[in-house]
């Protein structure tokens, strides 16, 4: 009988290529603390672009010091709701996160509008690139009194 490493036979069921394969780290915006460690949280992978795409959504334009990140769609929320509008809104979304988020590539934008409570639900979908993971995240835009 051969000698072979029983190693190589066995095949985990969890590749270490694949698995926990951190390509992206970051802190929350809300800056959560560890509670066993007392350490700032970290968001990884898709958590990071998700918490990324809704910061450069959620910023106003001029807003960070030496930047010109942001949109300004928050202005957009005392504005009459119609087909117009909806279509500024997403025009204005896929140009930011072009720009601002090289990771992703839009591929598609659904904004439900809630005229009674002067806000916009907005679905980003899109795929990370060099994947072809469909990923989504969803953001409120409510207009603040």
């Amino acid at each position: 009988m051969a000698n072979t490493n029983p190693r190589y036979l066995y095949n985990p069921p969890f590749n270490s290529n694949t698995f926990n394969k951190v390509l992206w780290s970051d802190l929350p915006l809300n800056l959560d603390v560890s509670p066993l460690t007392g350490d700032l949280m970290k968001i990884v992978n898709v958590a990071c672009i998700n918490n990324s795409i809704e910061s450069i959504i959620n910023t106003y334009i001029g807003e960070r010091p030496y930047s010109t990140m942001g949109t300004a769609l928050q202005l957009r929320l005392f504005e009459n709701s119609n087909n117009l509008e909806i279509q500024m809104i997403q025009n204005a979304v896929y140009l930011s996160l072009a720009q601002y988020e090289p990771r992703i590539k839009v591929t598609n934008l659904v904004i439900t509008v809630s005229p009674d409570q002067y806000s916009y639900t907005m679905t980003i979908y899109y795929v990370i690139i060099n994947t072809t993971q469909q990923q989504s995240v969803t953001i409120i835009l409510q207009r603040n009194h």
